[in-house]
């Protein structure tokens, strides 16, 4: 399964046989689980990264999401002082900002021909 940006700026989670399966021809740990995760919607599936513990055999986009969606839920949890109304967080600064686009694994430019993202 690939993790995908769209040029409109979604995370998209893309079947692909062969990204599937590692060199053993097994799934990722807890593979599936973050499938229907992404299935469900975006922000479930970073939950999903970010909640469990991660493994040595994950792809590369899994890991990058992992670490941008522990990053954010820690954030929200140390700056809101209540969970009724969510205020907007800050930015991060610039050195967050320039570790984060020095750590976004390789795209793949074919993913953006993908039928889902064509009119």
């Amino acid at each position: 399964m690939i993790l995908s940006l769209t040029p409109s700026g979604h995370l998209v989670m893309i079947s692909s046989d062969e990204s599937a399966l590692d060199a053993a021809g097994t799934a990722p740990a807890r593979g599936d689980e973050i499938v229907k995760s992404f299935a469900a919607s975006p922000a479930v599936g970073i939950i999903a990264l970010a909640g469990g513990k991660s493994a040595p055999d994950w792809p590369l986009p899994w890991m990058f999401w992992r670490e941008f969606g522990s990053r954010y839920l820690l954030l929200l949890c140390q700056t809101q002082p209540t969970s009724e109304r969510l205020e907007p967080l800050p930015a991060p600064d610039t050195s967050i900002l320039a570790h984060l686009t020095l750590s976004i694994p390789p795209c793949r430019a074919p993913s953006t021909a993908h039928p889902i993202f064509l009119p």
